[in-house]
């Protein structure tokens, strides 16, 4: 007994150190102990909430539903502010919905864009570079060279698809069966009904410089003549007329004008453009764009260190406008339309721009992307603007930068957080020796 009495005492003597006599002081480790959980709980939650924003764009799509009849089935129905590099760049699916824009990046590649700024990779073979995808003007099709021995056509509602296997690229090989070939650097257009998209090809076993091709979703194949030797289509003023812009004479008797014709080549009236003699030999194929209403063209031609950017009524091919501005419009690269007013793709120091003729900035890439040019379908920013996060912050480096800043703040918290668990359960462990 006396051994177990003597135990017993030491164990009364000896109060652990988690043994807390004093209640108030108790009652405080208590409440402070709380308190840090909840400060932990919250930092989990922002983490988590940070880490949410951040990765949403990461995460896969389906790509084998199609919008909806009444949403975006019927065509585009607005624009991105911002087109921001993904952290993973998928294909384009086969049925995304009407498309805002196409984007030329430095690789001569290209990566099509949502009106809620999604981006996807325009598939085309690696030999195909530099040869420019077209959207129809509700962005629902698209037409573009998919490898050097296929030119297609897509729906991207249906995900329907035309092959043009007799068109290829310009690689001059004579054992390829393409009859047709294009080449970089010139823009297609579409018909306002979507249903036929113009190409300008040659053949390979004829000197037809003066022909363009239209290409129907039924796989139609017809033959165009240009109105001139020196013609440049700009688009359809309406279902089955064409319209282009022509250059007649040389040296200081050249003028400019506007031809329309019909689908068969077949010239139904011109009329006289007024823009200085000076500025014609600068004219070529991305020189020109109608407006979606087909009642403008606009027209932006170099002069020295500025541009000289004027619109025409199609009518009768009087001058509606004109500016000679020092913004550095980017070419190779069509033209953009906002209703009536021209929208022009601007490249100076910084990222891509579509910028107004008056200044306005109307859509802007992510440097990362390094890009050249911005395209639009036709209605598209005709509808609504989609603003981003980063628009809170202007023209700033965080504008295209948040999402990274966030993600690091959000890592330094949960490190943080684990090193003060980390040293609190050490100094219990502590204490309790």
């Amino acid at each position: 007994m006396t051994d177990l009495r003597e135990r017993m005492e030491h164990l009364v003597d000896e109060v652990p150190a988690y043994v807390v006599p004093d209640a108030r002081r108790a009652w405080a480790a208590g409440a402070r102990r709380r308190l840090a959980r909840r400060i932990g709980a919250g930092v989990a939650v922002v983490v988590l909430v940070a880490l949410t924003a951040g990765l949403v764009g990461v995460l896969p799509r389906s790509s084998d539903v199609p919008p909806a009849d009444g949403e975006r089935g019927s065509g585009v129905d607005g624009y991105p502010s911002r087109i921001e590099k993904p952290w993973i760049l998928r294909d384009l699916p086969d049925r995304p919905g009407p498309l805002a824009a196409t984007v030329e990046l430095e690789t001569d590649h290209f990566i099509a864009v949502s009106p809620s700024g999604d981006v996807w990779r325009i598939v085309q073979e690696q030999r195909a570079g530099d040869f420019f995808p077209s959207l129809s003007a509700d962005g629902r099709m698209i037409g573009y060279l998919a490898d050097h021995g296929a030119y297609v056509l897509r729906d991207l509602v249906t995900g329907a698809e035309t092959r043009f296997e007799e068109i290829g690229d310009n690689a001059n090989d004579p054992s390829r069966p393409e009859v047709w070939w294009t080449q970089a650097q010139v823009p297609g257009y579409w018909s306002p009904d979507g249903s036929t998209h113009l190409v300008q090809a040659w053949r390979w076993d004829a000197d037809r410089s003066n022909l363009v091709l239209l290409l129907g979703t039924d796989g139609s194949l017809r033959q165009v003549e240009r109105p001139g030797s020196e013609a440049y289509p700009v688009g359809w003023l309406d279902d089955g007329l064409l319209g282009w812009l022509t250059v007649a004479g040389k040296g200081r008797r050249a003028t400019a004008g506007l031809a329309v014709t019909d689908e068969t080549g077949a010239v139904l009236r011109r009329a006289p453009l007024d823009l200085p003699a000076r500025l014609l030999p600068a004219l070529n194929q991305w020189s020109g764009s109608l407006s979606p209403d087909g009642a403008r063209l606009g027209v932006a031609v170099p002069d020295e260190q500025s541009w000289v950017v004027s619109t025409f009524a199609t009518s009768d091919g009087a001058r509606t406008a004109q500016v000679q501005t020092a913004m550095d419009v980017w070419e190779p690269c069509s033209m953009s339309w906002r209703g009536r007013d021209l929208v022009l793709p601007v490249l100076g120091d910084g990222p891509p721009e579509l910028v107004t003729r008056s200044g306005e900035r109307v859509m802007a890439a992510d440097p990362a992307l390094n890009a050249y040019c911005v395209m639009t379908a036709g209605d598209a920013l005709g509808g609504d603007r989609h603003r981003a996060v980063g628009d809170l912050f202007g023209t700033t480096w965080l504008s295209w930068h948040w999402r990274q800043v966030l993600l690091d703040f959000c890592g330094a918290l949960a490190l943080a957080a684990t090193f003060t668990w980390f040293l609190r359960r050490r100094g219990r462990h502590l204490r309790r020796a």
